[in-house]
C-alpha cells in the first residue's frame, strides 16, 4: 500500500475533508432514527452509470431537471421494492 497515506499537508486535507462530512452525515443520520425510533427511512440513492451525479450539476437547465427527477424517481423505486414493508409501516 505504498503511497495511500498523504505526505502533505495538501493530500490530507482532501482525505479529510469527505471523512469529515461522511461522519457528521452518519451521526445526523444516527441521531433522528434515535430521536423517531424507527419511524425514520433514509433514501440515499446514487446514479446510475452513465446518469450525471448531482456532484457534476453546478449549472441549472433542464438536463438538470431530468436528471434529478430520474434519480427521484430511482431511489423511490429501490425503497418500494427493497423496503416495501417498512415504508407501509411508516405511511400508516
Amino acid at each position: 500500500m505504498t503511497g495511500a497515506v498523504p505526505s502533505s499537508a495538501i493530500g490530507w486535507s482532501t482525505a479529510i475533508i469527505p471523512l469529515m462530512i461522511s461522519a457528521q452525515e452518519r451521526l445526523a443520520s444516527e441521531q433522528v432514527e434515535s430521536l423517531f425510533a424507527g419511524r425514520y427511512l433514509r433514501i440515499n440513492h446514487d446514479p446510475p452509470p452513465g446518469q450525471r451525479a448531482l456532484s457534476e450539476m453546478n449549472v441549472v437547465d433542464a438536463s438538470m431537471t431530468h436528471t434529478l427527477l430520474a434519480l427521484a424517481d430511482g431511489a423511490v423505486a429501490a425503497v418500494v421494492s427493497r423496503d416495501a414493508s417498512r415504508l407501509e409501516r411508516l405511511l400508516s
